[in-house]
C-alpha cells in the first residue's frame, strides 16, 4: 500500500519498486528493507527499477490514477509478465548501475536475537470474518465496482487494455434470476452473472451506448465459464442475443447527489452504504470530494450506524489517532487521477487497532455486527 509506514519527507514518499536478480533467481518487491533477508550484501547481481508508466502502457491499470496496492496493481503483474515471457525485465523498468538496495536492515543484529532460531512459522490468518457469504449480494457489488474501475487509463472511450476481463458470479441453485453478460465498452470488461444487482458498476454512470447486455442460457453461462481464454469467451457471448428486460441496480449512495447543504452551501448531511472487510474496518460508499470540502472548512464530523452516533476525526495516519478514537481516512481506495471514474474516491472509517478495536466494534448493538450494504450518515457541524 504505497506510503504506508514510510517518510513522508522523502521524494518519492513510497519506497523504489524493484526487480532483484541473485543467484539466477528474481526477486521482485518494494525497497522497504524487506528484500535484505534474502539479498545479503553483494550478492545481488542486477537490478531494475520498476516504471509505473510502463506497467500501465503493458497492462491497462492507470496506477497513477488509482493502483492502490502495489502487490496486487505493480508487483503482481510485473512478476505474471516476466514469468510468461510477455515482457523482459529490460521491458518494465531501468537498471542502476550500482546494483544495491537503499532501505537495509542490518541483519547481523538482527539474527542475535537468541529467540529467532526457535521460532516455528505456521499458516495463520489475520481475518477477522469471513466475507461473501450467500447473502452479501451489496459487498460483492461494491468490491467488483472497486476492483473493475482502474482499468480505464485514460478520459474517454478507449481502453488500453490489451484483453478483456471477465467477472464471473454464480447464481444461486434456487435463484430465478436472469443470467446476463454485460460489456463494458470503455474498460474492456465483462460481468457475468445474475441479473441482481452485482454488475450495477458495470453499467451505472455509463452512457447507454457505452455497454451492452445480452441474455444468457444456464447452459451457455456454464459454457463461458469454463473456457480459459477470455477472447475466445468473449466471442461466444457477443453472439448471444440482446437482454430486453430491466437492469437491476444496487444503490451505492455517497455521491454528492446524496448530500445536504445549509444556507451557507456547506454540507450537513451525507448518505452512504457500508462495506466491513475481513479486519472490521469499515469502508464507505461516501466520496472524498464532500469530506474534503468539510475538511477544508474544519467542520466537525459524526457518524450515526445502527442508531449508535460517534464523533470522528480527520487523519491521514494510524499514529495520529488517539486510542479509542474513530477516524476517517479520506479517499482510501485511490488518489485523484486521469480516469474520472477512478478518481472518485472513497472514505474508510477505522481505529488505531489498539487492544483489537477497529472502527466496527463501535457499532455494536448487543450480537447484532453491522453488515455490508446497511446505510451509514454523515452528518457535519461548524
Amino acid at each position: 500500500d504505497p506510503g504506508v509506514g514510510n517518510d513522508d519527507s522523502e521524494s518519492p514518499t513510497h519506497p523504489r519498486s524493484l526487480v532483484l536478480r541473485k543467484d539466477g533467481v528474481l526477486f521482485i518487491g518494494p525497497d522497504n528493507g524487506t528484500l535484505s533477508f534474502v539479498c545479503p550484501p553483494s550478492s545481488i547481481n542486477t537490478i531494475w527499477h520498476i516504471d509505473t508508466a510502463k506497467v500501465t502502457a503493458f497492462s491497462g491499470t492507470d496506477l497513477e490514477a488509482g493502483g492502490t496496492f502495489h502487490g496486487r496493481d505493480l508487483f503482481c503483474e510485473a512478476a505474471c509478465r516476466i514469468a510468461s515471457g510477455l515482457q523482459s525485465c529490460d521491458d518494465l523498468g531501468e537498471k542502476y548501475p550500482q546494483p544495491e538496495l537503499k532501505n537495509r536492515y542490518d541483519d547481523r543484529e538482527f539474527f542475535k536475537n537468541e529467540n529467532f532460531v526457535s521460532l516455528t512459522f505456521t499458516p495463520v490468518t489475520t481475518n477477522r470474518f469471513e466475507l461473501f457469504e450467500s447473502d452479501a449480494i451489496f459487498e460483492q457489488a461494491f468490491l467488483l465496482g472497486i476492483v473493475q474501475s482502474p482499468t480505464q487509463a485514460h478520459a474517454g472511450n478507449a481502453s488500453v487494455t490489451q484483453s478483456k476481463k471477465l467477472f464471473i458470479v454464480h447464481p444461486q441453485k434456487d435463484s430465478t434470476d436472469t443470467v446476463i453478460v454485460i460489456f463494458n465498452k470503455p474498460t474492456g470488461n465483462i460481468f457475468i452473472g445474475p441479473n441482481n444487482g452485482l454488475g450495477t458498476s458495470f453499467f451505472k454512470g455509463y452512457a447507454p451506448h457505452e455497454y451492452r447486455v445480452c441474455a444468457l442460457t444456464k447452459e451457455l453461462f456454464l459454457s463461458a465459464t469454463a473456457i480459459i481464454n477470455t477472447e475466445s469467451a468473449a466471442l461466444l457471448l457477443e453472439e448471444q442475443p440482446i437482454f430486453t428486460g430491466t437492469l437491476q441496480e444496487i444503490e451505492f449512495l455517497g455521491d454528492t447527489e446524496s448530500a445536504k447543504y445549509d444556507a451557507d452551501n456547506r454540507p450537513c448531511l451525507l448518505q452512504a452504504r457500508i462495506w466491513i472487510d475481513a479486519y472490521g474496518n469499515i469502508k464507505t460508499t461516501a466520496s472524498s470530494t464532500v469530506l474534503d470540502q468539510v475538511k477544508s472548512l474544519q467542520g466537525k464530523v459524526a457518524v450515526t450506524l445502527q442508531g449508535i452516533t460517534h464523533p470522528i476525526i480527520f487523519a491521514d495516519t494510524f499514529s495520529e489517532v488517539p486510542a479509542n478514537t474513530l477516524f476517517l481516512y479520506n479517499g482510501s481506495s485511490a488518489k485523484i487521477g486521469h480516469n474520472p471514474r477512478r478518481s472518485k474516491r472513497y472514505v474508510e472509517i477505522s481505529s488505531n487497532g489498539t487492544f483489537g478495536t477497529f472502527g466496527i466494534d463501535f457499532f455494536k448493538t448487543g450480537s447484532h455486527t453491522p453488515k455490508s450494504g446497511e446505510e451509514i450518515t454523515f452528518s457535519f457541524s461548524y
